[in-house]
């Protein structure tokens, strides 16, 4: 008999990692996951990961000018979303609202991101969502390869650069990776902000082994940022200024040494990932080493107004059960220890402090026909010890806080037929109070406010349901979900309108506080193909959120966002994954706020892109891209940038400086081997 072979694309499902213990088909994990590919860390516009990852419904994100973006997912950030890489939790300063996330986008290969609470898997800080950043998998056996990749941004002078190189021989593996970004002050449609430049290095390594009796990996990274501040003020002229009063220049703006007051921020990593074939099961281990150092400088560098110096040591460990007739149990333990302390610094606005932690798990999988089904219970013990320290106007009372708490989830999937797919997760999730909530008596700089902590405040509570539908064919694929999240004892800060001086000056006083809150919303996203080369993708997210206690909006909650980008990718000859896309950000108006927050009016951005990949030789190619962001160089606030009216100075409501006006990226990525 003979045949005719046509080629078709065929597209695999999706496996994750994040959100279950062990690796799984996506339409079979009850968990609300969406990832982000590396083209799309890469290829879109951006400053840093976080800002990179934004662009996924129900994903948004506190700034602080182009350096800075804080992660919030369903309306909850700080330390409600955890944040992982290499395994292991990120611990740095994440409770403040102007610091970043310690970690280089360069070296992210994917990032998956959980939204929902997962204290089931994660503990404590996992009361809205996940951020797991993964690197690449290891070379296949035998070969030596890395890659090399640049680009360039017009608005702020971002220059990036990254080279990698990762080999394997007889499953000896290995890789490194350095990478630095520098830019100079960003420009708004109507001004550069004065010393809003940033730069940023990371040195990172690995060496392990991969055998038939599974993996060891050992990871170490060194990461450097350091960031430009600018305390706001304006001539009568309008025109942004220094403390003479004498307006910048342009060669100033454009000057690349940062000036002070600026932030520099180290992070030192060490991850030992394991996964081990153990009897008829395999025990996957994590055990980490962070080092976090941040300094505040005012006016020299060896005479820091703020140092904060953190050591967080900590260990994961699930053993993994053979499947039995459907069954997949799963146990586990984690914990982990932070000493922190104040070096050196000339303010205080959080005591000397060592937190521990220690939880454990079961949890059980069970998958028949179309169905899978999960249920898991954990528990977990948290202490916090605050140190006695009393100064000029400063003044910290030793405290000793224990928190406890059983969390249990359950998770139901169902597949219709191959394209209609349900999933429906109810669970309950903790956050323990922070060291900032606890115990701050103190300026905060950054934010112009003094904060004052409560030593009393009792773990966040929350209790969630979510669900949603997930259609796919080869025309189009939807999916469209909601949840709500009743949180008992939320905490947040606010004012009764006090002020405290210091040095001179009058500071409103901020106070943290409890209620009961509750947030609800949907998410929803619409790709259609009706042919192979042209995609438009849509997605769509709206979070409200109301404070049960007084009736009232909670502050900082996203505006609704819907998202659309017609992409079109034509076959030409010579190249691979040419693409031209047009894209449209419709953000809605905020105007459910606390009664301290300003509303944010709606505004509308206009993107686009193109790329392609281009062939050398036989086995070389690179990639070049154009990106462009906010092309018509629209001027607006974004509703949780901390430079928007209302949060950027308590004497003047109304000063405001505008995100990021027209910004063009240009870039190179080559991947490149060296042995075969």
């Amino acid at each position: 008999m003979k045949f005719s072979l046509k080629s078709s694309v065929i597209e695999g499902r999706e496996v994750v990692i994040t959100g279950s213990a062990n690796s799984s088909d996506n339409k079979k994990n009850s968990t609300s996951i969406s990832t982000v590919s590396k083209a799309e860390l890469l290829y879109r516009p951006s400053t840093n990961l976080i800002d990179a990852i934004s662009r996924t419904p129900g994903v948004s994100q506190i700034t602080t000018g182009a350096g800075i973006s804080k992660p919030v997912i369903r309306g909850l950030s700080y330390n409600r979303v955890v944040t992982l890489n290499n395994g292991v939790k990120q611990q740095g300063q994440q409770w403040g609202d102007e610091h970043g996330i310690e970690i280089d986008q360069y070296s992210a290969d994917r990032v998956e991101v959980l939204k929902g609470p997962a204290s089931l898997m994660y503990g404590s800080d996992a009361l809205g969502g996940v951020i797991n950043i993964l690197d690449a998998l290891p070379a296949p056996e035998g070969t030596l390869k890395g890659e090399f990749l640049t680009n360039y941004a017009t608005n702020n002078g971002l220059t990036g650069s990254s080279l990698m190189l990762q080999g394997n021989e007889n499953g000896f593996v290995y890789r490194a990776r350095g990478s630095y970004k520098n830019a100079y002050s960003y420009k708004t449609p109507t001004e550069y902000v004065p010393n809003s430049g940033f730069n940023e290095s990371n040195f990172e390594g690995q060496i392990g082994l991969n055998k038939r009796w599974g993996y060891a990996h050992l990871d170490a990274s060194s990461f450097r940022t350091n960031i430009g501040f600018y305390e706001p003020a304006r001539n009568e002229d309008g025109q942004l200024v220094d403390e003479d009063g004498i307006p910048f220049s342009d060669k100033q703006n454009k000057d690349r040494t940062l000036a002070f007051p600026k932030q520099d921020v180290r992070h030192y990593k060490v991850a030992l990932n394991s996964n081990i074939l153990l009897g008829e099961g395999s025990l996957k281990a994590t055990l980490g080493y962070q080092h976090n150092l941040r300094r505040e400088l005012e006016v020299a560098e060896e005479d820091p107004s703020l140092f904060l110096n953190s050591y967080t040591y900590s260990y994961d460990l699930k053993y993994s059960f053979n499947e039995v007739n459907g069954w997949a149990p799963v146990v586990g333990v984690s914990g982990e220890f932070i000493h922190s302390l104040n070096t050196a610094g000339q303010e205080q606005l959080i005591p000397d402090f060592d937190s521990q932690a220690f939880g454990g798990f079961a949890f059980v999988k069970k998958t028949w026909d179309k169905n899978t089904f999960n249920i898991g219970a954990r528990f977990d013990y948290r202490k916090m010890t605050g140190k006695d320290f009393h100064a000029d106007d400063v003044d910290f009372n030793a405290f000793s806080n224990k928190f406890s708490h059983v969390t249990g989830a359950l998770g139901f999937t169902h597949e219709f037929n191959d394209a209609l797919s349900f999933k429906a997760n109810a669970g309950s999730a903790f956050r323990a109070p922070n060291i900032a909530e606890l115990s701050s008596n103190g300026v905060h700089e950054g934010v112009f406010r003094y904060e004052v902590g409560n030593p009393n405040l009792k773990p966040e509570q929350s209790y969630q349901f979510d669900a949603s539908f997930d259609y796919e064919n080869k025309y189009l694929s939807a999916s469209l979900g909601g949840f709500a999240n009743y949180i008992n004892d939320y905490i947040y800060y606010n004012t009764s309108g006090l002020t405290k001086e210091v040095d001179g000056r009058n500071f409103p006083v901020y106070n943290f506080v409890q209620d009961n809150a509750f947030l609800r919303g949907i998410e929803a996203s619409l790709t259609l193909h009706p042919v192979s080369f042209i995609h438009l993708e849509n997605g769509f997210s709206f979070t409200r959120a109301t404070n049960r206690t007084t009736k009232e909006s909670l502050p900082f909650i996203p505006a609704a966002t819907l998202r659309n980008e017609l992409r079109f990718e034509p076959n030409i000859k010579g190249t691979e994954h040419s693409y031209l896309s047009v894209g449209i950000d419709n953000f809605f108006k905020q105007s459910k706020i606390d009664s301290f927050e300003q509303p944010s009016s709606g505004y509308t951005l206009l993107n686009a892109a193109i790329g392609t990949t281009i062939k050398l030789s036989k086995n070389q190619e690179a990639t070049i891209y154009i990106a462009g962001k906010n092309l018509l160089d629209k001027a607006y606030y974004d509703h949780l940038s901390r430079f928007k009216p209302g949060r950027l100075s308590d004497e003047d409501p109304t000063l405001g400086i505008y995100n990021q006006g027209r910004n063009v990226t240009f870039g190179v990525n080559i991947p490149f081997t060296l042995k075969k």
